[in-house]
């Protein structure tokens, strides 16, 4: 994107809130890479590192329920991601 000076990037995968990656850009040896109005090439770079900063704001949604003898199992979409502090009583 010219005007905001930036260039996206879609990724094979999303990445996890808090997870870090690493970008590097090498100028190809032909034809256009990432170049200024002037049309000078970007600059190399290697292993920076990203973190995904953007908060997580899909909440929980129910996925399914059991009995297992006196307890009912409630089961959640993003179950990895419960907060283990706020399940306690």
């Amino acid at each position: 994107h010219a005007t905001n000076k930036t260039v996206t990037l879609t990724l094979s995968r999303t990445v996890a809130n808090g997870e870090t990656v690493t970008i590097s850009y090498a100028k190809p040896a032909t034809g256009n890479g990432v170049q200024d109005t002037a049309h000078n090439n970007a600059a190399d770079f290697s292993s920076r590192t990203v973190i995904n900063t953007t908060p997580d704001t899909t909440p929980p949604e129910f996925s399914s329920a059991t009995v297992r003898g006196n307890q009912l199992v409630i089961s959640y979409t993003e179950a990895n991601t419960l907060d283990a502090t706020a399940l306690a009583g």
